[in-house]
């Protein structure tokens, strides 16, 4: 929100039609688009807590706020309007990520660390993965679809 608020935010605030918007290759150009409102969005109704990334949703969420900047720099010509935007906002964001990162940091050293047995561990938090008896072999991640670990991929036919 803080950054839709900002001089020229307007640009990266919503999500718009590139059609209507008398940029048809957009989507030739950009193959994920992203805006501050979808990652807002994706924020209140917790799309970052509940996904299987194994980045801390502080960090997807800034994963997608440096997409809205990059897709703005692949797609509008360097020195333009949208792109100045994109520069000046991105240093603020970067700002706000420090922020962010140290409060994290300083959060995560302080909280003492639970065992996944312990009584405050989260009931929902999966086990920790350990190296399998003679310290060679993998265990497949849990796939995005919710699979179990070791579970084999989905066919593509589904």
């Amino acid at each position: 929100k803080t950054l839709s608020k900002r001089q020229n935010g307007f640009f990266f605030a919503e999500a718009f039609d590139p059609e209507e918007m008398g940029i048809p290759d957009y989507f030739d150009i950009v193959t994920r688009a992203m805006d501050f409102t979808s990652i807002q969005v994706m924020i209140e109704d917790g799309t970052y807590d509940r996904s299987f990334s194994i980045l801390p949703p502080h960090e997807q969420v800034h994963e997608d706020v440096e997409l809205t900047f990059d897709n703005a720099k692949l797609y509008n010509p360097p020195g333009s309007e949208v792109c100045a935007a994109a520069k000046q906002l991105r240093t603020v964001w970067e700002g706000l990520m420090s922020k962010i990162r140290a409060e994290d940091a300083s959060s995560t050293t302080t909280t003492p660390k639970t065992s996944a047995s312990s009584s405050t561990a989260r009931p929902d938090a999966p086990e920790p993965l350990q190296p399998p008896p003679g310290g060679r072999g993998t265990r497949n991640a849990p796939s995005r679809r919710g699979g179990e670990e070791g579970s084999k991929p989905s066919s593509s036919s589904e």
